[in-house]
């Protein structure tokens, strides 16, 4: 796989379906979770490979989207993170944001703004602003605090 890689964590795998599709559109890569479990072991075998995750704030299980981010702020400092939610409003300083449901180009549009505003070419050979997307070796960024500490 290349640099433009991003892993999907969420529990409804239509969820996950469709933001694979929507990603495809740009020609972004992706690889799948179903909890922040399976995401933090994904991260582990291959996050040098990943640009981008994007994480739904829900899910079954001990740990929900935010503190998978933070975890993985901590441990994959400068990883771009996206939190999605049908259920939440507010999220902490620092994480991108999209409310469910949303329209294909409402997640483009957060992913360019997460992703520094680099361009790529989408598929229908229109412009976007994300292009290259650092790979995980070349990505700096500030260490969040854990959960408990927001």
């Amino acid at each position: 796989m290349g640099d433009r890689v991003c892993l999907i964590v969420d529990d409804e795998p239509v969820i996950r379906k469709y933001l694979r599709l929507v990603l495809q559109r740009i020609g972004l890569q992706s690889l799948e979770a179903k909890d922040a479990v399976e995401a933090l072991r994904i991260l582990r075998e291959r996050g040098d490979q990943i640009s981008l995750v994007i994480t739904d704030i829900k899910m079954p299980g001990d740990m929900d989207g935010i503190d998978l981010a933070y975890s993985m702020q901590n441990s994959f400092s400068g990883l771009p993170v996206i939190l999605i939610s049908g259920f939440v409003d507010k999220v902490p300083a620092g994480f991108t944001f999209v409310r469910k449901p949303f329209l294909p180009d409402e997640l483009l549009e957060a992913i360019e703004k997460t992703m520094d505003g680099s361009r790529i070419r989408r598929k229908d050979g229109t412009d976007s602003k994300i292009t290259e997307m650092k790979p995980a070796s070349q990505r700096s960024g500030p260490v969040r605090p854990p959960p408990e500490a927001a």
